[in-house]
């Protein structure tokens, strides 16, 4: 985007938003295969499409969806969880607390990422660092955050039939969930925040150089 602006690439660098690795770590996972979306309650998100995943996946499942944002949008989905007969395998938990929401991450057995739009996703890379894999829509920075087969899975976006067949795949193979939530603990590392202040105080030191260049000391 910042090149599209007609920005120099060689005057662009990334720094990455960090996370808390000692926060957010592995643990026991749910007994049951169980799946988490946990986002703001926002309409762009599409929460809708983790419900209809579950719905239409093969391998029986449990949606956790925790967030909160546009009540009416809350209501919609409490009604579209009553309409596909899914009461007794979704709970909508709403607002939960940063310990409660280190749990979800460490007990699911993946993140759903069902986002239209992301800035970066820190909700990826938190759930990484709790050892849990991402099924998420394959657009913009989840391409950057997620290792295709290996840290999660990326379907086309909006293909709720194809999120709900990563879905099942994982729910029918703990071993799988297990093994690709290790790459994911294993990948969060490169996203801590002292990662990112190393790369800032890079950065910042770079162009001090560069302003120093040629001036008398």
């Amino acid at each position: 985007l910042v090149e599209k602006l007609s920005v120099d690439p060689e005057r662009i660098d990334v720094i990455y938003l960090g996370v808390d690795c000692e926060l957010f770590k592995p643990g026991d996972k749910f007994s049951e295969p169980t799946f988490l979306w946990l986002n703001r309650i926002k309409k762009y998100k599409n929460p809708d499409h983790a419900i209809r995943a579950l719905a239409a996946s093969k391998v029986p499942a449990r949606l956790i969806i925790a967030g909160t944002g546009d009540q009416d949008l809350m209501d919609n989905l409490k009604g579209l969880v009553k309409s596909l007969g899914v009461e007794d395998r979704v709970s909508i938990l709403g607002w939960v607390s940063e310990e409660t929401k280190a749990f979800l991450y460490r007990s699911s057995w993946a993140l759903l990422m069902t986002s239209s739009l992301e800035g970066f996703g820190a909700v990826v890379i938190e759930a990484a660092a709790s050892g849990t894999p991402t099924v998420a829509y394959d657009q913009g920075p989840m391409r950057e955050l997620i290792k295709e087969g290996e840290t999660g899975f990326l379907v086309p976006f909006g293909d709720v039939d194809a999120l709900a067949d990563k879905m099942s795949a994982l729910a029918s193979d703990p071993a799988l969930a297990l093994a690709m939530g290790r790459k994911a603990r294993s990948f969060s590392q490169a996203f801590t925040w002292d990662a990112a202040a190393e790369k800032f105080e890079e950065v910042l030191l770079e162009e001090a150089w560069k302003g120093a260049k040629g001036k008398p000391r």
